[in-house]
């Protein structure tokens, strides 16, 4: 059980290392932050998705989710050209909770905490 909670904490940290730091536009051509929080579920959007010299038809920028699903905690993996990827990282969750962490060192439970602060994202993220 360890090791799955260390792979778990290894996981979120590699992929909150990779946020984009700027507005996200979307397919309808709206702008959307790109790390926030709904419905207890962490929502950001990353780079990483390995697209040498284009040669793909997307985009290097994934679409990531961590969600508690009927105890899993689970890391979604959303793309426009592919289904998406769920990958239980863990099993007998019973409750999960976020935490997130302001340059000033506040602590907010829902990201942003403020509209104005909708393009912007933590200095720091808990979950427990």
């Amino acid at each position: 059980r360890l090791l799955d909670i260390q792979m778990a904490i290894t996981t979120l940290q590699f992929d909150l290392s990779q946020v984009i730091d700027k507005p996200i536009i979307l397919n309808n051509g709206e702008e959307q932050g790109s790390f926030y929080t709904r419905n207890n579920t962490l929502h950001f959007y990353k780079t990483g998705n390995i697209n040498p010299e284009d040669r793909f038809p997307r985009s290097s920028i994934e679409e990531i989710e961590y969600i508690l699903v009927d105890g899993n905690f689970i890391k979604r993996i959303k793309d426009d050209n592919n289904p998406t990827q769920n990958e239980i990282l863990l099993r007998d969750v019973t409750s999960l909770s976020w935490q997130f962490i302001d340059k000033r060192f506040a602590s907010y439970t829902l990201w942003p905490p403020t509209q104005d602060w909708e393009y912007t994202k933590p200095n720091a993220v808990i979950f427990t």
